[in-house]
């Protein structure tokens, strides 16, 4: 992923912000405090992973501009696998919140989804579900977070990558070895090892458990049959005393029973007195009842002719009524069949506005394979061109040249020395004259001088000039070494810097470094070319045009009328508004058709209702009328008072008879006394009874019981053959299980060792730092180093990445996330979020700092290319990197709140 464009909207401070066209490799954003920084990371994190528009969360509602109370919005446009996405997110409750996810083809925005599946399908894109997952966890930091995660905070998506990436150490023969021991484990264990079901071990501990429960059962029978045979004995000792007991029960009944035979005669009598008495007063009852509901009749016979009346005159009504409604449901049918007629013949127009839709999208395509074509020749022709440039005198490194710039300094600065020492003879004649000179022992010159010229010579030890028969001699009074040891080491300098400029095949240093500065600018061109050429796939560039006119002429197989249509995108969406507008208008008028049937079907239905209601209360009016009139008929008003008088009277005659009939107390009580004697009674034959009943039972129960204790014997037997044959079996299947963890934790150490690729990477741009006291990182379970090994200390001794100084601390620890998100962006590049980093670093080191995070950016080694955004209040800081692209967050944010 690489972020292409970036826009914020009322969010905490930023009330608008337009950053465009963000290149790759490092992107420097740069501003004084309180400028939005901050805001602005947190804007780019929610917007792409961490937020739901609707989201309630503190950072949310936080961003929340506290002056204006406008809707936070933010959209950023990215590159993936070579797709340009945008994603926008409107932060609301209301339904103003929305997200939008947008691809963009042929130049054209198109959504792919809205709502929270739009921001879900975002994060599934690029394999992560929060800003601190995944590679960003190693990646986006915000100010002073540039400690590597803890063993328990590393993200799981982030293990997996790295193990992906890193692979394991395991040679054929483990892959054999495991593969056997899986096969062996399955008898007893899951693919996660846990134990089956059906394996041996549990099969074996199933049979145990059983053979342990027959054992058991056979246990419980014998002691069984010892506790029944003590019952059998102490039941028969007990069987001659119940029947004793019963025989006197029963006497005592026998007793009671006549006693309540004579008390029977007496109470029948006094029954027979309530029943008179009860049947007087029901009577008595029955014959209120009838003059009362005789009443009641007469009034409601008034009531129901009333009501009969009324109902006839409401039902000629209702007939109308219905009528109408009838005619309304006919007229609201035909309208609807109208419209729905009308509507299925303009959805058989969408077909052709289809196939418009179809041959503009393969025109756009067609006109976009072109533009690659015509890109991808020129690509190649330029990586031509620039092919024979790279093919010229080797070009010396900066450091190379610096090192012959300082040999050349020093050189002049000898020479000056030098010069400043030396002796300096000088000949001013004033006719012309011939002087022959020796300096310093070398080969005499015959040197001819004008008049009036000067000529001079610069002497180290001595030097004799003749003129004519003069002779002149110069010189030190003795031999100065000093000045011969400097004037050789100016020589052998300007000889060095010279014999390196021409085997460099330049004139001068500067000229290096011009030649130094073309090279690395044609280098950065033809890698822009050679990228550009990667990402073309020739493929699909050759077959794609002949695909896409047979796709064309497919559609104008059906569509002749089409082929003279040029495609155009204004007048398809002017089509396609016509087709929607009339579709619209002919869905509202079948919505209005069908809202009128469906009054005028509740109309019909509710007059109708009405007029079967009306009906049924005429029926039931008429029925109640009749049948109060017959009822009425049946007596007489006189009749009634007498009857109920004649009632009162027989009930009267009743009363006076039950209370002459009346039980005493003494009555009562042999009713009792003789209950008590058949409860006893029944109590003392139900014991005698179950009593007989055990003995019964466990005459039966001890018949059962021969060859018990064989029983015992082989159920022994059987459950110490199981339990050792469950033990054996369990021994093998614990001895697989120790093994299969054994290879795993092999396995666990060999794929540390695996990442020696950061090891290595991280460890040179180290001693580039000035960190020279360390040989090697020591990573811990989670493929990330915790340790670093000391360059001369014993084998085994480590120190923790915490008891560093808190500048190297800081410098080790973005060198392994810059190492880390390279690895992972092989396949593609990724994006690095640094806000204020290396707060902590010296200017020197910030400096080399600088060059590595400009490779980091580039990916090289196998490493893939990082975009890298960095967030700063000290501009100055990063004036030494080459090619960065700079925003003046200051300048570009107008500020809000």
């Amino acid at each position: 992923m690489r972020i292409r464009s970036i826009e914020v909207r009322n969010w905490a401070c930023i009330e608008e912000l337009r950053l465009t066209n963000l290149q790759d490799g490092i992107v420097l954003l740069h501003g004084p405090n309180r400028t939005g920084k901050s805001s602005l990371v947190q804007a780019i994190r929610s917007c792409l992973f961490d937020h739901q528009h609707d989201s309630q969360d503190s950072i949310i509602l936080g961003a929340i501009p506290w002056r204006s109370k406008q809707t936070p919005s933010v959209v950023i446009e990215f590159d993936h696998v070579g797709v340009r996405y945008k994603i926008s997110k409107t932060f609301a409750k209301s339904r103003f919140g929305d997200t939008w996810l947008e691809q963009q083809t042929a130049g054209v925005w198109t959504t792919l989804d809205r709502g929270k599946t739009a921001a879900k399908k975002v994060r599934d894109l690029l394999g992560v579900q929060s800003s601190g997952a995944g590679v960003f966890q190693m990646l986006w930091l915000n100010q002073q977070d540039f400690r590597l995660p803890a063993q328990d905070k590393l993200d799981s998506s982030l293990k997996k990558s790295l193990e992906t990436v890193l692979g394991s150490l395991i040679t054929g023969t483990d892959v054999d070895f495991k593969e056997r021991l899986d096969r062996a484990c399955e008898h007893w264990f899951t693919g996660t090892m846990k134990d089956r079901k059906e394996s041996p071990v549990s099969r074996l501990k199933a049979d145990v458990d059983q053979a342990r429960a027959t054992r058991d059962a056979v246990e419980r029978q014998y002691h069984e049959a010892e506790a029944a045979l003590r019952q059998l004995d102490e039941a028969l000792k007990r069987q001659p005393e119940l029947k004793r007991d019963l025989q006197q029960a029963e006497d005592d009944l026998a007793r009671m029973q006549a006693d309540l035979q004579a008390l029977e005669v007496r109470k029948a009598r006094h029954d027979l007195a309530v029943r008179s008495r009860d049947q007087a007063r029901k009577l008595f009852e029955q014959a209120e009842a009838q003059q009362r509901e005789w009443t009641a009749d007469a009034e409601r016979l008034k009531g129901a002719m009333a009501s009969l009346d009324a109902n006839q005159q409401a039902i000629d009504a209702a007939e109308r009524d219905v009528a109408r409604a009838r005619e309304g449901v006919e007229q609201a049918k035909a309208r609807l069949e109208l419209a729905d007629a009308t509507l299925e013949q303009h959805w058989q127009q969408r077909g052709a506005l289809d196939d418009r839709q179809q041959l503009l999208h393969l025109a756009q395509r067609a006109a976009l394979l072109a533009q690659a074509v015509a890109d991808r020749e020129t690509h190649a022709r330029k990586l031509a061109e620039l092919e024979p440039l790279l093919a010229g005198p080797a070009v010396l490194t900066e450091y190379e040249i610096e090192e012959l710039r300082r040999q050349r300094d020093e050189a002049v600065k000898l020479r000056a020395q030098l010069e400043a020492a030396e002796i300096h003879v000088t000949l001013l004649p004033q006719k012309p004259v011939s002087a022959h000179a020796t300096i310093d022992g070398k080969p005499g010159k015959e040197v001819a001088v004008a008049a009036g010229k000067e000529q001079r010579w610069h002497v180290r030890q001595q030097a004799e000039l003749t003129l004519g028969d003069v002779a002149i001699r110069v010189g030190r009074a003795r031999e100065d070494r000093a000045l011969e040891e400097l004037a050789r080491r100016c020589a052998e300098l300007e000889r060095e810097c010279q014999e390196r400029l021409d085997v460099a095949q330049a004139s001068s240093i500067d000229a290096l470094v011009g030649r130094r500065l073309e090279r690395e600018a044609v280098q950065k061109e033809a890698h822009q070319h050679r990228d550009a050429l990667a990402r073309m796939a020739p493929a699909n560039l050759e077959t794609e045009p002949a695909t896409l006119a047979a796709q064309r002429q497919a559609i104008l197989a059906r569509r002749p009328d089409l082929a003279a249509w040029m495609p155009n995108l204004q007048e398809l969406e002017r089509l396609r508004h016509d087709f929607n507008a009339r579709e619209t208008s002919l869905h509202a008028e079948a919505l209005s058709a069908k809202q009128a049937l469906a009054v005028a079907e509740m109309a019909l239905a509710q007059a109708e209702l009405r007029q079967r209601s009306l009906n049924a209360g005429i029926v039931e009016q008429s029925i109640a009328v009749r049948t109060l009139t017959e009822k009425l008929a049946q007596h007489d008003a006189a009749a009634l008072t007498a009857a109920v008088a004649e009632a009162a009277g027989q009930l009267r005659g009743a009363q006076a008879l039950l209370d002459a009939s009346a039980l005493s107390d003494a009555d009562h009580a042999v009713a009792a006394r003789c209950h008590e004697a058949v409860q006893v009674q029944r109590q003392r034959a139900i014991r005698s009874r179950e009593n007989e009943d055990a003995l019964l039972r466990l005459q039966t129960q001890l018949a059962g019981t021969e060859g018990l204790h064989q029983m015992r014997v082989q159920a022994e037997q059987t459950l110490a053959d199981l339990e050792r044959h469950f033990a054996r079996e369990s021994l093998q299947a614990s001895a697989h299980r120790h093994l299969k963890e054994l290879f795993e934790e092999i396995h666990e150490e060999q794929l540390r060792r695996t990442a020696l690729p950061i090891n290595d990477r991280v460890m040179d741009w180290a001693q580039r730092l000035g960190l020279t006291d360390y040989a090697r990182l020591r990573f811990d379970d989670d493929l990330l180093p915790g340790e670093l090994e000391p360059l001369h200390a014993p084998a085994g001794t480590a120190i923790a990445l915490e008891d560093e100084s808190f500048g190297t601390l800081e410098q080790l620890s973005l060198l392994i996330r810059l190492a880390v998100g390279g690895l992972l962006a092989r396949s593609e590049p990724t994006v690095a979020l640094l806000d204020d980093p290396l707060a902590h670093a010296d200017l020197g080191k910030h400096t080399r700092m600088l060059d590595i995070l400009e490779e980091a950016a580039r990916g090289q080694d196998g490493a893939g290319a990082l975009q890298v955004l960095v967030f700063t209040c000290h501009p100055e800081r990063f004036t030494s990197l080459t090619g960065a692209q700079q925003f003046d967050l200051a300048a570009l944010i107008r500020r809000g709140g």
